[in-house]
């Protein structure tokens, strides 16, 4: 059944990622009916210009300076994409404190008989009264904050400011309290180091699942159930103030300054991972004992996984090359006291990663990551450890980092990160897929992908298993800081259609002393393998 949606907008000159889910409703007109803007002709008043005036002149230069890396322009004028566009002007009642939208009765009346399914809110203003109530679906909204922590605005200014390590997005169905309306999606990825980055960031991203929502209730006609309420207890933020926006230009701009100053100088290098390894006790994590594989000269050691066939343990790593930019796949003897490089076991001519081995059948496989070749492929061992070839292309099509794979009741899983937007942002998300047989290309998708959207859990780091039970490790990002520290969860229930983890203990960045990045570890019943910078 089509669905009929409404747009609200404040005026005609909208940003760029509304127009784009315009285009996307008008293109799907097997889906959906035309859509129709509700134009709310709201502009600022040249009073309130000039009484901002220091304040807006801040905010002109942050995003100035913020917005020269990125190339579209942020608005777009959607008098320009189909003259058979219908737009129904209508005036809000707005409070005096200029927060507050209410509509008299002949907008209703006008609204109404449309028969919308939903509306979409791309407007401003907090909306009042029986507004909320005309629509199937009601009124959707998306709130760029994490409404746990941030309510209020403006969007992903705050958690820039406050270091936050991940900046949200709630997709809800509006009621009557300021970001507190019916929570039918959420969902979380890095702060990025700079404010206009990081709304550019979480917009893209909000929007891809704005789409896919409005899709899955055109196919299913019922919205997915709401989160359970809660009691927010923090400040509702504001617009930054003057003293904001300096002090905010200060803490931002000063250590970027810096640091690109002395990376021009050579003070300091680029990030370069290492690999360091310690037999497995058993006991306690002693990292601080454990000794760091020798990094090749131009290139660096990363994503390290360990096996150990006849009486060898083999670790093999992502082998960066600094002057290809590009990643293949070597094997490292592990000895008690000393470790003995082999050689590079697989290259391509794309990047490699996340060398993800395991045994099946007494036969020895490899996925290793292959996002920039588009698929998830499976290597087959020929002549343990330095001959593979290419025994299946798992799934085809698609951008997918730090794949795991495991077997739980007679059947495969699939663990991988991928990007459901434009944005080339691999550390949010991840997705679980299911088969019946390992060497297959019909791997299915969970019905509830994402199983985790959360830049704090979602990045693979590293599978295992320790006494029969499935441990998963997680990177944890922090703001602007890829791979900042590990976690490791038990895996206690998956199946076709979900995906739980327990959280088991963290392992931060302190075993060393010269280090402050942690992004993955592995181990098997002789030693425990972890990368660092």
């Amino acid at each position: 059944m089509k669905l009929k949606v409404g747009i609200q907008i404040d005026n005609m000159t909208t940003p760029k990622y509304y127009l784009e889910i315009l285009q996307l409703i008008i293109k799907n007109q097997s889906k959906f009916y035309p859509p129709i803007i509700l134009n709310q002709q709201v502009s600022h008043s040249k009073n309130s210009i000039l009484k901002n005036f220091v304040n807006r002149s801040l905010l002109f230069l942050i995003n100035k300076i913020e917005s020269f890396k990125i190339n579209d322009k942020h608005y777009a004028d959607l008098e320009n994409v189909d003259s058979s566009l219908k737009v129904i002007n209508i005036v809000p009642i707005i409070s005096k404190s200029g927060y507050i939208y209410r509509y008299d009765e002949k907008t209703l009346n006008k609204i109404h008989d449309e028969k919308f399914d939903l509306v979409l809110r791309f407007g401003s203003g907090i909306l009042k009264g029986k507004i909320l109530n005309l629509f199937k679906f009601g009124f959707i909204s998306i709130h760029h904050g994490d409404n746990r922590e941030y309510r209020g605005t403006p969007a992903g200014f705050w958690e820039v400011f406050n270091a936050s390590h991940s900046t949200g997005f709630i997709i809800q169905k509006l009621n009557e309290e300021l970001d507190g309306g019916d929570i039918l999606f959420r969902g979380n990825i890095a702060t990025a180091r700079s404010w206009i980055q990081n709304r550019e960031r979480i917009t893209i991203k909000s929007m891809a699942f704005l789409w896919k929502l409005i899709c899955d209730l055109q196919q299913n006609q019922y919205l997915p159930d709401a989160e359970k309420n809660f009691l927010y207890d923090k400040k509702l933020f504001q617009s930054p103030s003057n003293k904001n926006l300096l002090a905010y230009m200060y803490k931002i701009y000063t250590p970027i300054l810096l640091e690109k100053i002395q990376l021009y100088l050579g003070i300091i290098q680029p990030r370069k991972w290492s690999v360091s390894f310690i037999k497995n006790t058993n006991s306690s994590l002693a990292l601080n004992k454990a000794q760091t594989i020798k990094n090749p000269y131009n290139r660096f050691l990363a994503d390290p996984f360990v096996i150990t066939v006849n009486g060898e343990t083999i670790c093999f790593v992502e082998d960066y090359c600094l002057s290809k930019n590009k990643g293949r796949i070597s094997a490292i003897k592990l000895l008690d006291n000393h470790n003995q490089f082999l050689d590079v076991v697989i290259e391509e001519d794309f990047h490699l990663s996340f060398p993800y081995i395991f045994e099946h059948k007494k036969n020895i496989y490899m996925i290793p990551e292959s996002a920039q070749n588009q698929d998830i492929r499976l290597y087959k061992c020929t002549n343990f450890p330095y001959s593979w070839q290419l025994e299946k292309v798992l799934i085809k099509d698609i951008r997918a980092a730090d794949t795991t794979v495991f077997r739980k009741d007679k059947k495969w899983y699939m663990l991988t990160n991928i990007d459901s937007s434009s944005l080339n942002d691999r550390s949010s998300e991840l997705h679980l897929f299911y088969s019946d047989m390992l060497i297959s290309d019909d791997w299915q998708p969970c019905s509830s992908n994402p199983v985790i959207f959360d830049s704090s859990k979602a990045r693979n780091a590293g599978l295992f298993f320790v006494k029969n039970k499935i441990f998963r490790a997680n990177q944890v990002q922090g703001a602007g800081h890829y791979g900042k520290s590990i976690e490791v969860n038990e895996i206690t229930d998956v199946s076709m259609e979900l995906y739980r983890e327990k959280l088991q203990y963290s392992i931060e960045p302190k075993f060393f002393s010269n280090i402050d990045s942690a992004h993955h570890i592995h181990m098997n019943n002789e030693y425990i393998v972890i990368d660092h910078s």
